[in-house]
């Protein structure tokens, strides 16, 4: 499995972008143009969609970057995470289209979806590596 990840120095940087994604959220927010219910619309700005872009980025290179000491342990850490996130998720998504709230937001961006999973994975896997 490790030869299909990232280096593991490009986790440092997929940190830095998640960081500058959330510095962007912050600032638009901040600034009152936009608010926090803008990020779930599908009309939403080409702004709000290049900082859509960044978090998936930053993700995605935390997500799938080598550990530098990686072992079995971790690998199985990866796993659980893994499984964990899509189980979250799954059950989110089930919950989510039995309420009144899918004809509300019925039109949010297809790249929250990839971003919600690899963040739950992030969480997921350095919660449990804390734990450990």
């Amino acid at each position: 499995m490790n030869k299909l990840l990232f280096p593991s120095y490009l986790k440092y940087l997929g940190f830095i972008l998640l960081g500058i994604g959330l510095t962007l959220i912050i600032l638009q927010m901040a600034e009152g143009t936009t608010s926090l219910k803008d990020f779930f619309l599908q009309s939403a700005n080409i702004e709000i969609f290049a900082i859509y872009a960044i978090l998936l980025l930053g993700s995605v290179l935390v997500t799938f970057s080598k550990e530098k000491k990686s072992d079995e342990y971790i690998e199985s850490l990866r796993l659980k995470a893994f499984s964990s996130s899509i189980i979250v998720h799954s059950i989110f998504f089930f919950v989510f289209s039995f309420t009144n709230l899918t004809l509300f937001l019925v039109n949010f961006p297809a790249i929250i979806l990839m971003n919600s999973i690899l963040i739950l994975y992030i969480i997921f896997y350095y919660s449990y590596k804390l734990k450990s």
